[in-house]
Parts: structure tokens; C-alpha cells; sequence
């Protein structure tokens, strides 16, 4: 079978910026840990390395490595990894591929495979890209399945991703955690390579190619156009009906009953044909709703909303447009990508709102609800989320007003839940004040919701991270003063957090045993030293980040492509 042909360059390039590591301890490969680590690494590398310049930060050798190779590097080989690794349900059964269908046929151009379909959007995407020919043999993995070994069923050859399927997955579950931060990595991977753009060197740069490199080009297509289906498989095909305790399948989200209606945790899926069905899973904690997971998707389609803007960036103008292939204009990204981002974003801030806030008095809010109750505990990792998600819904949320420029009702009905939003944002945040009064020290893993006291005498690396990352975010969202409350504090636990956690041996931030890193409290901790440099200006925390990613190097937390494993993170670090 074919591969996707790169030019001599490219190939150059790609071994140039492989990554060396020191021990690949696993092949555990989470989706929801991976995927959100190759978030944070996408956003903590091109585009936080384009701000070093205006800062008069360091753009010596070590600070372009740290974001170019092993953060930007690893990241896109990560999702890339992801994308063709066969383990969860391939484009060809999503309803976003069997919608493009059925509006082909209602034009009358009958005979179109879905497999036909997928095969046409490769050849589009590698002409635009500037590869070769489109990959063989390779379709799609939109859904990944909740947790995979990393193993492959061939040896891995890095110019032809047929080579980068994975063996088959020993169970077909699905978790709402990780499909948010999927669309969340997914979103960031396709904004930094559809927004670039490169002369083709071999032909005297009378060509300009969308895509940092042929394969990054075709990926980052490739990545759009699978976040865009998971946007549509939620709206149309994953919403619980609490009422009905059932997965049901909807044409639209509105005008549902927020107490009655979420996304469901976890499911299993069933394929039918060239379809999918999809149960829920055995246990009565089916029905309920986890904050963190809910918050993660809001996050998500608050990103991809503003990625697919009409006025959003200036390069993907005209892409959820149709375009001409062969002779025919086709829609290959859906016009429809923007409102239905907007419209699972406020189906899922609605759903928030109703099922874990309490807006009696102070607002507070639970981990976990279901239709009847609220949880009794709260972790500062979902409220961190949701603070986040928070943010991303009232900075990126947008609808066009309607003709003449009056605004229509829809646009009205979204200002009233980002007014909302926007509060919550003031006074959620207020909870961490809250258990720093009960407190010295790190933040706990789990309070109460009624009495702010801990709930876990432990104090994870995750826990402080979006602590801060939440924090920051009030500070912004709010466009709080230059030295609100919000930052200070930020600053603080930050401080408590490098004089406790800090192995200035191993350059790395450990658990509070020392003995390990997990990949989801690495990533977010990274996350944290990016945006509080980002915020404060100080090049100090540059430095830190950049100490912790050559740190994780080390210790081996990226794993390169072999034999027998895709590229990728160890899902924990042991430390020696």
C-alpha cells in the first residue's frame, strides 16, 4: 500500500525534530490524558514561542527546542498518532460524513460511498497541503476509544500513516472527558497548521501550501474535520435524556429541559453496518454528570466556535464554504460547524448550570450531580476546568447578528447566558479564596461543598495547576487590576508549589511522594507556567517551563516512534 509522499525537505526536517528519549516506561495510552497534553504542548509551542520576540525573552537554542521540538513537535505527532490509529470508530460512520452524503444525494449526485467520500477529502487535502499524493489504505479515527495500548499491528514508517494503525482496542468504550479534550487538542492542532502557510521551496516558491509541512498541512485538515464530527456526533447522537434514563438521538439541542438533558459520561458503542449505536454502560453512577468532563467540552466547542467564525481567522475564510474538486463544488467542512459549536456550547453551559450549581445565596458548585441531587464534594481540578470553560464561553462565543444588523433572538438569548456565565466566573472563583481560609499550604484534591474543608489529605500536581489556571482566568475574564486578588494568589500557590514540588536534581515537579509524574498533572502544570507567564510578563516562569519540559525529557516522558509503539507520552513517570 501507498504512503503519503513527502518531499525530500520535508522528510529532512521531520528526522530533524525527532525527539530523543531517555526511557519509554509504557504504551497506556489514555485519551484524555494524552489528548490533553498534546493541548497544552500545541498551544505552548508555536504560538507561545512567537510572543518570546515582543517580550525580549530568549529565542536562543534551548528556548526554540523546548517549544518547537519538544513541545509543537510532540504534540502534532501525538494527534497525528491519534487520528490514524484505528482504535475507536473511523469517520466513515459519523453522522457529520453521512450528513455531506445525504446533501450530495439531495443534489442529485448519486453513488457516493461514504469510503469515497473520506478517499476524495485525502486527495483535497494533500493538494492543499502540498504532499505528494494523498495517504492509502488510512481512514480516519474521529471517536478514539476511551483507553488503548499504543501498540502497532506493523512497523511504523513515518511517511505513510497506513503504517500507524494501532492493534485493536480490548474494549469499546467511550468517555465525554475524552472526547472534550480531543476536540480541545484537535481545534488548537488545526488553527496553528491551517493558519500557516509555506512557498514550495522545490519549485521556486511559486506555490503557497497551507500547513507548517505536507504532513502537518494534511493533518491539520484532517483534525478539523474530525473535530467538527464529534461536535455533530454530540448533538445528534449522545444526548442522555435523564427522564428516559437512555442515549437518545436529536436534530437539534434546543428547547431541551437543561435538568433533563446532558452529554453522558461514558457510553459503549455498537457498529451497525455503516453506522454506529450507541448504550449506555452497566453501573447506576451511568446517569450521573461530572463537572470537569461536561466543562471540558464546553471549553472545546467554545474553541472550535471561534475557529469556525465567519470573521474568525483570516486563512479559513471561506473553508466551511464549497469548494471545487475535480470540476465540482462540494462542502467539505459544513457551513453548519459554527452553529452547532455555538449551539453545544450553550446546551452544555445550560446543562452546567442547572445540574451542579447552586445559585441560593453564594453560588456553589459540585463535582458530580445527577437529575435529583448534587454532589457533596468539589475538586479544585473541575473547578479549575470550568473556570476555564467559563472563559472560553464568554471571550469566543459568537453569533452574527441578523440582516440589517439587528440582532435576532438567538443572539440576544446568547448575551443573557454569557452575562450568566460571567458572573459565575466572579463568584465560583471566590471558592478558592474560600479554602484558603480553612488552610496553609498546597490546595487539597477534594472539599466540601457546604463547609469548605477538605474532603483528601492528598495534594496532587493537578490540583495546584488549575487552581492557578482557574484563578487566571477570573483575572482575565474579569479584566481584573494588574494586581487583582486573583493573581496574587495565583503567584502564591505557584511559589508553594515550586518550593515543595521542585527536584532541582531531576528538574522536574513530582507528586508528593517524589517518586512519580503523571502525564495529566505534567501537562497541566505546564499549562499553569505558560499562562502565568503570559499574564505577569516575567521571563522567570519562561525559564521554569522550559527547565520542566527538558526535565520530562529526561525522565522519559515523550516516546518516539519504533517497531512496536507510535509516538506519544508514558501515561506516568517512575522516577529512579
Amino acid at each position: 500500500m501507498g504512503g503519503l509522499r513527502l518531499p525530500a525537505t520535508a522528510v529532512a526536517v521531520c528526522t530533524a525534530l525527532a525527539v530523543p528519549v531517555a526511557r519509554a516506561q509504557d504504551a497506556r495510552f489514555d485519551t484524555a490524558d494524552s489528548l490533553y497534553a498534546a493541548y497544552e504542548l500545541c498551544v505552548g509551542g508555536r504560538p507561545f514561542y512567537r510572543t518570546f520576540f515582543a517580550r525580549g525573552w530568549p529565542t536562543d537554542r534551548p528556548h526554540r527546542r523546548a517549544a518547537l521540538e519538544l513541545a509543537a513537535g510532540s504534540a502534532g505527532r501525538t494527534i497525528r498518532a491519534t487520528l490514524a490509529s484505528g482504535a475507536g470508530l473511523p469517520l466513515t460512520v459519523s453522522v457529520y460524513q453521512h450528513h455531506r452524503r445525504d446533501l450530495l444525494l439531495k443534489a442529485g449526485k448519486a453513488g457516493t460511498r461514504l469510503e469515497d467520500l473520506t478517499r476524495r477529502d485525502l486527495g483535497w487535502f494533500a493538494a492543499r497541503s502540498g504532499a505528494e499524493r494523498p495517504p492509502r489504505g488510512f481512514v480516519p479515527t474521529f471517536l478514539p476509544v476511551r483507553r488503548a495500548r499504543a501498540a502497532l499491528s506493523q512497523p511504523w514508517k513515518d511517511d505513510d500513516p497506513s503504517t500507524w494503525a494501532w492493534a485493536p482496542p480490548r474494549e469499546e468504550s467511550y468517555t465525554l472527558e475524552a472526547v472534550g479534550f480531543c476536540l480541545l487538542a484537535e481545534a488548537a492542532y488545526a488553527r496553528e497548521e491551517l493558519t500557516a502557510r509555506r512557498d514550495d521551496e522545490e519549485r521556486g516558491g511559486k506555490a503557497s501550501w497551507v500547513g507548517h509541512s505536507p504532513t502537518g498541512g494534511l493533518f491539520g485538515f484532517l483534525a478539523l474535520q474530525s473535530a467538527s464530527a464529534k461536535l455533530l456526533e454530540l448533538k445528534r447522537s449522545l444526548v442522555l435524556d435523564l427522564e428516559r434514563r437512555a442515549i437518545v438521538s436529536r436534530s437539534s439541542l434546543r428547547g431541551l429541559k437543561p435538568r433533563d438533558h446532558c452529554f453522558p459520561k461514558a457510553w459503549t458503542a455498537k457498529r451497525s453496518g455503516d453506522s454506529a449505536r450507541y448504550s449506555l454502560p452497566e453501573g447506576e453512577d451511568r446517569f450521573a454528570s461530572r463537572l470537569g468532563h461536561q466543562a471540558a467540552v464546553l471549553w472545546a466547542a467554545a474553541r472550535l466556535a471561534e475557529l469556525s467564525d465567519p470573521s474568525g481567522p483570516e486563512e479559513l475564510r471561506g473553508l466551511f464554504e464549497d469548494q471545487k474538486v475535480r470540476g465540482e463544488l462540494l462542502r467539505i467542512f459544513l457551513p453548519s460547524t459554527h452553529s452547532d459549536a455555538v449551539e453545544v456550547a450553550v446546551f452544555v453551559f445550560r446543562t452546567i448550570s442547572k445540574l451542579h450549581v447552586d445559585v441560593k445565596g453564594s453560588a456553589k458548585v459540585s463535582s458530580t450531580a445527577d437529575r435529583y441531587q448534587r454532589g457533596p464534594t468539589l475538586t479544585p481540578t473541575d473547578l479549575g476546568l470550568f473556570l476555564l470553560a467559563l472563559e472560553a464561553f464568554v471571550r469566543d462565543v459568537r453569533l452574527a447578528p441578523a440582516r440589517r444588523g439587528k440582532p435576532g433572538p438567538e443572539v440576544a438569548a446568547l448575551k443573557v447566558e454569557q452575562g450568566k456565565a460571567k458572573t459565575l466566573l466572579a463568584e465560583l472563583c471566590k471558592t478558592f479564596f474560600a479554602w484558603r481560609q480553612n488552610q496553609s499550604g498546597l490546595f487539597y484534591d477534594s472539599y466540601s461543598v457546604r463547609t469548605a474543608t477538605r474532603q483528601q489529605r492528598t495534594r496532587s500536581l493537578a490540583s495546584q495547576a488549575f487552581a492557578i489556571r482557574g484563578l487566571l482566568a477570573a483575572h482575565r475574564g474579569l479584566k481584573a487590576a494588574a494586581d487583582s486578588s486573583y493573581l496574587t494568589v495565583a503567584k502564591e500557590v505557584f511559589a508553594l508549589l515550586d518550593k515543595e514540588r521542585w527536584d532541582p536534581a531531576r528538574r522536574v515537579y513530582t507528586e508528593e511522594k517524589g517518586s512519580t509524574v503523571p502525564l495529566f498533572g505534567a501537562a497541566a502544570v505546564l499549562g499553569a507556567l505558560r499562562e502565568l507567564a503570559l499574564t505577569t510578563g516575567d521571563g522567570r516562569y519562561l525559564t521554569r517551563f522550559r527547565q520542566y519540559l527538558e526535565g520530562l525529557e529526561r525522565a522519559g516522558l515523550f516516546r518516539a516512534a519504533n517497531d512496536k509503539a507510535p509516538p506519544g507520552y508514558v501515561s506516568e513517570l517512575k522516577l529512579q
